[in-house]
């Protein structure tokens, strides 16, 4: 299962609204399942993130877990945020919005099928 990391550092107010951009795996190629897990650098619930498979929404804004020890994670054990069935042609759109006064550091595992 071919698996990408991303950091995302976002500014205050900021977002990005497809961290998959220009990815190899933003179209997913075969069928199976598709995971996503996800860790911010801060516990203040303001690290948010969407998924969307098409125009189907798989998680609407949620606040992405805070990594207790930093640089440990995310992982496939502890982390996981969104596990989906896809199939080939299905577009995965990954959306993360920063609404403190502050940066943050999102780090997200992207694994397909």
């Amino acid at each position: 299962m071919p698996t990408s990391r991303f950091n995302v550092s976002l500014a205050a107010g900021a977002s990005n609204n497809q961290v998959l951009d220009g990815s190899l795996y933003e179209v997913i190629r075969q069928a199976g399942s598709m995971v996503i897990a996800a860790v911010c650098d801060n516990a203040d619930n303001l690290s948010l993130i969407t998924v969307l498979i098409d125009s189907d929404t798989v998680m609407e804004e949620s606040p992405v877990p805070f990594e207790v020890v930093p640089g440990t994670g995310p992982n496939l054990q502890d982390h996981v945020l969104v596990r989906e069935e896809v199939v080939p042609g299905d577009k995965v759109t990954i959306r993360t919005r920063n609404a403190s006064a502050g940066v943050r550091n999102i780090r997200i595992l992207y694994s397909v099928p």
